[in-house]
């Protein structure tokens, strides 16, 4: 199991790519914000502020190839061709529109989830995803004009 920037230069060597989990529509996510329910009633305020500088750098990233490809090849050590490869063929076609989830991909993440181990009740998806911080956050940022 290989992930990017490895898939690429594979495939540039020649190998085969056997199983992709976006061509198998399995959702696996990542870059998700996790936040114990302890922590959000205790301090909401850091929360916010937490997912609205969050969001900036979703925007950012989403927003502005030139400026995130240069990040990608110095994070990853990679030269830029190969980050431009990976922002265009990984990163951006992986980011929800929003950041958030719809129901039907949390389903099928929860989905996967529960396949693996082995579980055959699915809990409530409420339970598991909110998005009600996120979304003020979102509303406001498009309330005062933010841009990237």
């Amino acid at each position: 199991m290989l992930s990017p920037p490895v898939t690429l230069k594979a495939e540039d060597a020649g190998f085969r790519e056997l199983v992709a989990f976006p061509k198998q529509d399995l959702v696996e996510l990542q870059g998700s914000v996790l936040v114990r329910d302890v922590l959000l009633q205790s301090d909401p305020a850091q929360v916010e502020r937490f997912l609205r500088g969050t969001y900036k750098g979703f925007l950012y990233v989403k927003e502005n190839r030139g400026g995130t490809i240069p990040m990608i090849a110095r994070y990853l050590q990679l030269s830029e061709s190969v980050a431009a490869k990976v922002y265009d063929q990984v990163v951006r076609p992986a980011m929800t529109q929003d950041g958030t989830l719809n129901r039907e991909t949390q389903a099928k993440a929860v989905e996967h989830v529960l396949k693996r181990l082995d579980l055959k009740e699915t809990p409530p998806l409420a339970k598991i995803f909110d998005f009600s911080l996120t979304r003020k956050v979102i509303a406001d940022l498009k309330s005062k004009g933010w841009k990237p």
